[in-house]
């Protein structure tokens, strides 16, 4: 079959292992099985990617450009730069961004997430600052980009923000500390919504929700999709949390349907070093759908078909393709364990027309050429065919050398499963 597209991933961990990476996308049934994996650009012999731990990468493809987020890889999401590269060079992606840029602090502030609209030509960045409690340094930056070159410029409204912390009140649970730091994005040019993952997870900062901005009134307080009471969470301190129902990590949206779809995952991946850990739970792994006009409502299971036996399905981030329908999602199956013995892969869905149901059509593995060491991990990922789309991330501190899940600073107040 012929190639119509190629689907675009990062790798975290070694020098080899920190990559940006693309697999083919073929034509009529968006097949992919045992397609070579080209790695563009990794770490070695020079550091490409900023840092060991590329989270985002996102594309416009019209333009010939690409942006890609890389931060320290560690529980707080600091050390973080904006790289920009041209789709076809063969020259390194360049930084064009970092926290101390808005007169930030490089190493602890906070970046999570990027997403840009190549429709309107505008970059968001997710950004808070590291103490989690000055409101007016938390939000999301806007910048325009030059089409040509990649060049970002702040927009010369609302301090550089398309909104602030305060004016979207993003809440967290219970009566922990409002912080807003932005998880993943998902955007739906044709509403003009932004979604994003709000996950905090430090006692104290604790929330776990999805919101919907209005681009037409980015600065009105954004909508929580979910009611709160269908995803509590809470630290007792000592990082157990009683009565969690899933940790939100990352959101896409299905523009024809009108559904937005998000995944929940227990506070550990399964580990065959210790089975029976009550930190993995099977029952938490799931994804969800809702309207995108939901307020405050009640997310329901998609109905998932022809997942392997044996495997241990922990999803992590997501890619939704707007032209067949299908949504690829990485799985953490194993916490140990190099592909393809079920570690990290990448399982590709399809969605039924109500989009209520999606059947497993193929496996990706993604580890070809294989990752050096069992801790490397899948970062965020990126379909190309024809037009740019969304772009979801996974941090996963079991996958790279066991990091810290928490900040020892709480004003980090994340939780990166």
């Amino acid at each position: 079959m012929p190639t119509t597209g190629q689907f675009w991933f990062l790798g975290q961990g070694n020098p080899t292992d920190a990559r940006i990476s693309y697999t083919d996308i073929n034509a009529a049934n968006g097949s992919n099985p045992n397609s070579t994996v080209t790695v563009r650009f990794d770490n070695s012999p020079s550091v490409d990617l900023g840092t060991y731990a590329p989270q985002e990468i996102q594309f416009d493809t019209a333009a010939g450009l690409y942006y890609v987020l890389s931060n320290g890889g560690t529980s707080s999401g600091g050390n973080a730069y904006v790289l920009m590269g041209h789709i076809g060079s063969t020259a390194a992606p360049v930084e064009i961004w970092r926290a101390d840029d808005v007169n930030g602090d490089i190493v602890r502030d906070i970046v999570n997430a990027i997403q840009i609209d190549p429709y309107s030509h505008h970059l968001y960045i997710g950004y808070t600052e590291y103490t989690g409690t000055i409101p007016g340094r938390q939000g999301i930056l806007d910048y325009t980009y030059n089409t040509t070159t990649g060049a970002i410029t702040a927009v010369g409204t609302n301090g550089g923000y398309l909104v602030k912390q305060t004016q979207a009140n993003v809440q967290a649970t219970d009566s922990n500390v409002d912080t807003f730091d932005a998880r993943d994005f998902a955007l739906d040019h044709s509403r003009n919504f932004l979604f994003f993952v709000q996950q905090t997870a430090a006692d104290g900062f604790e929330s776990n929700n999805v919101y919907r901005i209005d681009l037409n009134n980015p600065t009105a307080a954004a909508v929580a999709l979910v009611a709160q009471s269908q995803f509590p969470l809470n630290n007792n301190g000592s990082d157990v949390f009683a009565g969690n129902n899933g940790f939100i990590t990352d959101v896409e949206v299905d523009a024809s349907t009108g559904l937005v779809y998000f995944d929940t995952y227990s506070q550990h991946p399964y580990d065959p070093l210790t089975p029976g850990a009550t930190d993995y739970d099977p029952a938490l792994n799931k994804i969800y759908y809702i309207s995108e006009n939901a307020n405050a409502g009640t997310a329901t299971a998609l109905t998932l078909t022809g997942l392997p036996g044996g495997n241990h399905f922990y999803p992590t981030n997501m890619q939704f393709d707007p032209a067949s329908r299908q949504l690829y999602v990485a799985s953490e199956d194993t916490a140990l364990g190099n592909d393809p013995g079920g570690n990290d892969v990448i399982y590709v869905f399809q969605l039924d027309t109500l989009g209520h149901s999606a059947t497993l059509i193929r496996t990706i593995a993604y580890d070809n050429p294989a990752m050096t060491v069992d801790a490397a991990s899948l970062g965020g990922s990126i379909q190309q065919s024809g037009r740019a789309l969304g772009v979801e991330r996974h941090d996963h501190p079991r996958n790279r050398a066991r990091l810290q899940r928490y900040a020892a600073d709480r004003g980090a107040c994340h939780h990166r499963p």
